[in-house]
């Protein structure tokens, strides 16, 4: 009984043996796997860090024509394996086909896209951006190299074990295995039951083909704020140890598993304590260090054998991440200066130093290429121990700097030949025999050549080649910037035709003269000069020729003037003059009659004499006024006075001036003369099969620096100073050259409905106006619809005109049908094809039943007289509904669609007609 007791003891204890070391054997390949997953998907996210840094650091670039020169920079960069251009983002993408909105407005704000797709074997992983090519913008699909990125994943130290790659979307990117259909939909369903996996994953565990597995799941995240992507998942996973096996592998070694344990253990002991133990504590201590930013190296001490080669290795290890560390800190003061330094030049000094501690050598220099005279440069120099070198003008060779075009990783010179190297003499009277060079490129330019000089051949660590590239792309984006802020700031402070101040510098300098002028006591003047009739050059020998005017009156501007004064153009055909220390008034009286005598000499373009006048309008600061937009109002008043007085004259700004008459005071002149006008259309529908049918015209006015303004807002005035027959002829002739390019591209609709005022119709030529802009523009008179509201009918001479509008074939329609007082005879007795119930109609229905009744009315009685009826002011479904069911013919307004630019518009017609091709397609 003993012995039986004693046995089930045994086995029990066996069994429980068996089951930790089951559990254990569990728990450490859980922790591996665990490790596993990691640490594969620290080093994607790393791969994939550093695949975008290469597509960052390449698109900045013009793509080149077909996105040649992007291949080209992208041809040693072993992560990106081909560059695939689209003509515009909405194209389709090689292999991705067309991307979707959110994918195209990600693009737009400068990201990066990470997407895979299924390739003919393994899923091909892409990286999208936006890139250049001239003007416009394309999108760039980065091919990543399959053996680069999944390097490392069909690695044989796995252990048995086997790792996967799956994207969001559940598709296979790579695995260390062949995995069949079904172990690939466990591995989604795996991977899904994790809604977020943490920082230490639990393990999972599942039966696949009556096995059982477990396994991790670890998370890729992007590591780059650029890079836009869906989260990748990570698992590894391996057979699940059985009892079976534990119990095979105690059985069958445990006798000799015992004494070899023992040995190994006395012997490991023994040779720990001799040469190793030291060793790894120090290696952990210096591993400690490194986490800290100490670069500590290991003795030797009594180290032999391998322990010996390990700190060895350690110690150069170390000894190269302290180099690659304090280069990579020197590339990041380098950025630093050259962003936070307002002039290139100014730090060019404090850049040299740095790239010479970066590449170890004994002189640097950067070469400057003068543009205008390719052979010479300025050299910048730094050299160890020396005194600052003064900038000094050198020769370069033109075939060299050719070469250094294709040779964008640099060149060694080991003889300076005198005329091929000149430029290096400067390096090697201090000393140096042996060379580096690197082009520094601005826009696929070379600009610079950065050189630096040792005394002899040096051993160099292969990095030194890729350091000084990297200084040299960073100059080379210095001088990019430095050459594009000269520009941009030329295109934004003057006039790109006459090379004038444009009104942001004439403002600036004005205040500064305003500041001069209080803190002195200085009297200054402002003349603001108007050229009259000027449109009349436009419309008698074109635009062109105009330019060439405006041209030669700047020319004469400038030689009116004293230096110090200053010339500018506000834009059209009007300019500012500012005279510094004008004593007087006689003085600048004295300069505007000088003005007004040059400018009346003849201008002869194209064999042809023209003749400029001016008027000018004078102020004087800071007697009238001590702000720019005072003196800018006096100054503009004073000008139309000159007008007002027979044109052609000074007038000096007067506190007791009379008003000025309504058009100057509203703006709408000056609008109407700088084309601040412009057209919105909205779309009008139909109600019985909801097609796109026609669009109206709306006028629109947008003031510099004031909000849009509607024509409720601005019509009355111009009705009441006449402006309003200009205005009108230009919003005819804007509505029928748009109609014209939607003819042009296949997308007009059946009618574009415009207003007309009541002033426009009593115009007696207003029918010759609208047949000959009809013409011009090849638009038929049945795409022209205008609308007039009923106080026409009380007008003789507007029912006249709208006859003859009839007579030519253009669509009239009653506008605001409702509002007035007109008689419902002469809708019968006049042209009129088709009423609009005014919008006050339209709000209340169908809530308010006399509304809806009188709307109801309106309709039925427009169709017994056969006309077409057109509701506006729809704003809901309830009213859409309403008018549908009473049969109303057409419907506008915001529920349906908001007024549109001719660009949006454009993109609409275009839809439309797709849509419409389609379907026919269906149909057919």
């Amino acid at each position: 009984m003993t012995a039986l007791l004693l046995l089930v003891m045994l086995a029990g204890a066996g069994w429980a043996g068996l089951v930790l070391l089951q559990d254990r054997t569990a728990r450490d390949a859980s922790i591996q796997l665990q490790e596993l997953s990691q640490s594969y998907a620290r080093e994607l996210r790393a791969r994939l860090a550093e695949a975008t840094a290469t597509v960052q650091s390449v698109i900045i670039y013009d793509a080149g024509p077909g996105g040649s020169w992007l291949q080209q920079r992208t041809q040693r960069a072993a992560s990106i394996r081909g560059v695939v251009v689209a003509r515009t983002p909405g194209d389709p993408v090689g292999p991705l086909g067309a991307l979707s909105a959110s994918e195209q407005m990600a693009l737009s704000s400068g990201s990066t896209l990470l997407i895979a797709a299924p390739g003919k074997g393994a899923s091909q992983v892409y990286l999208v951006h936006n890139a250049n090519i001239g003007a416009t913008t394309v999108v760039a699909l980065f091919e990543l190299s399959s053996e680069w990125l999944w390097q490392g994943l069909r690695d044989s130290s796995h252990g048995g074990s086997t790792l996967a790659v799956i994207d969001s979307g559940g598709l296979l990117l790579d695995s260390s295995a062949t995995l069949s259909d079904e172990e690939l939909a466990q591995l989604v369903r795996e991977r899904d039951a994790v809604a977020e996996p943490a920082e230490h994953p639990a393990p999972r565990s599942w039966i696949t083909g009556h096995r059982a597995w477990q396994g991790t799941v670890g998370r890729v995240v992007p590591g780059s704020v650029h890079l836009v992507a869906e989260p990748w998942s990570v698992l590894a996973y391996a057979p699940a140890p059985t009892l079976s096996s534990a119990l095979l592998t105690v059985t069958e070694h445990l006798p000799w598993l015992l004494c070899v344990a023992l040995v190994l253990a006395a012997v490991a002991a023994w040779y720990l304590s001799r040469g190793w133990e030291l060793t790894l504590l120090e290696l952990r201590h210096s591993l400690r260090g490194l986490a800290d930013g100490r670069y500590e190296r290991i003795g030797l001490g009594k180290s032999r054998d391998a322990p010996r080669a390990v700190a060895v290795e350690f110690n150069r290890a170390v000894g190269l991440m302290e180099e690659r560390v304090r280069a990579l800190n020197s590339l990041n003061d380098i950025d630093r200066l050259l962003l936070e330094s307002g002039d290139l030049e100014q730090s060019l000094d404090t850049v040299l130093g740095l790239i010479q501690r970066i590449t170890g050598s004994h002189n640097v220099s950067l070469a400057l290429i003068d543009q205008d005279a390719p052979g010479h440069a300025r050299a910048y120099i730094a050299a160890a121990a020396a005194a600052p070198i003064p900038v000094s003008r050198i020769s370069v060779d033109v075939e060299l700097v050719e070469t250094l075009q294709q040779q964008r990783s640099g060149l060694t010179v080991l003889r300076c030949e005198p005329i091929r190297h000149s430029f290096l003499e400067p390096l090697r009277a201090l000393g140096a025999e042996f060379f580096w060079l690197w082009p520094v490129c601005s826009q696929e330019r070379v600009v610079a050549i950065l050189a630096v000089g040792y005394k002899s051949a040096p051993e160099v660590p292969p990095e030194l080649a890729s350091y000084g590239t990297e200084c040299a792309t960073r100059l080379g984006v210095a001088l990019s910037n430095s050459a594009r802020d000269e520009q941009l700031y030329r295109q934004a402070h003057f006039d790109a035709l006459t090379s004038l101040p444009n009104r942001l510098l004439f403002r600036d300098r004005l205040a500064q003269e305003l500041t001069s002028a209080a803190a002195g006591g200085q009297r200054g003047a402002l003349l603001y000069v108007d050229l009259d009739h000027f449109k009349k050059v436009n419309d008698s020998v074109g635009h062109s020729a105009g330019d060439q005017v405006l041209t030669i009156v700047a020319q004469r501007l400038r030689s009116c003037i004293k230096d110090g004064d200053t010339v500018a153009r506000l834009g059209g055909d009007e300019f500012t003059v500012i005279l510094r220390n004008a004593g007087n008034p006689d003085g600048a009286l004295r300069i505007a009659n000088r003005i007004i005598q040059s400018l009346q000499q003849p201008v002869s373009i194209a064999g042809r004499d023209h003749f400029v006048c001016a008027s000018i309008g004078i102020t004087m600061f800071p007697d009238d006024g001590t702000t720019i937009d005072e003196l800018m109002r006096n100054a503009d008043l004073a000008m139309y006075q000159a007008k007002a007085g027979g044109r052609a004259r000074a007038v000096f700004y007067d506190r007791q001036m009379e008003r000025m008459p309504p058009a100057a005071e509203s703006g709408l002149f000056r609008a109407l003369r700088r084309r601040e006008f412009s057209l919105y259309y909205q779309p009008q529908y139909s109600l019985r099969d909801g097609k796109l049918v026609a669009l109206e015209a709306l006028l629109r006015w947008q003031p510099p620096r004031e909000g849009m303004r509607f024509p409720a807002e601005f019509v009355p005035a111009a009705e009441q100073t006449g402006l309003i027959v200009d205005i009108g002829v230009w919003v005819l002739e804007t509505a029928c050259a748009q109609l014209a390019t939607w003819r042009n591209q296949g997308i007009a609709p059946e009618r574009l409905a415009m207003n007309v005022s009541v002033y426009q119709l009593r115009q007696l030529d207003f029918p010759e106006v609208v047949r000959r802009a009809l013409e011009h523009f090849d638009v038929p008179a049945k795409l022209l619809e205008i609308e007039i509201t009923e106080s026409v009918f009380a007008d003789d001479e507007a029912r006249s005109t709208m006859r003859q509008l009839a007579m030519l074939g253009v669509r009239l329609s009653l506008d605001d049908f409702g509002t007035g007082y007109s008689s419902l005879g002469y809708l019968r007795q006049h042209p009129v094809q088709a009423i609009k119930i005014d919008r006050s109609f339209i709000e209340d229905i169908p809530q308010n039943d006399t509304a809806a009744t009188l709307a109801e009315t309106m309709i039925n009685m427009a169709h017994a007289l056969g006309k077409v009826v057109v509701a506006e002011g729809v704003e809901t479904s309830e009213q859409l509904e309403f008018l549908r069911a009473r049969r109303c013919d057409m419907a506008q307004g915001f529920f349906l669609a908001h007024p549109r630019t001719a660009a949006d518009t454009t993109e609409l017609l275009s839809a439309r007609q797709s849509a419409e091709l389609g379907l026919s397609r269906q149909t057919g």
